[in-house]
């Protein structure tokens, strides 16, 4: 319950962030350099946190 509650708060952060940054800053004129392109890597890191295993059964030496 742990992990999916964990999933749930970083994908909503995640949703918060992109709706700020793609959304309301290019309404109210403000024009941050490039962020686009952290936004896109905030994604992707998010989806493979998703996807990878969390306890390291790819790396460990067992």
């Amino acid at each position: 319950m742990n992990e999916i509650y964990k999933i749930v708060v970083l994908g909503l952060l995640l949703f918060g962030i992109n709706m700020l940054v793609l959304k309301v800053l290019p309404s109210v004129n403000i024009d941050i350099r490039c962020v686009d392109t952290y936004i896109l890597f905030l994604n992707l890191l998010y989806i493979l946190y998703l996807f990878l295993p969390s306890d390291n059964d790819i790396f460990s030496n067992k």
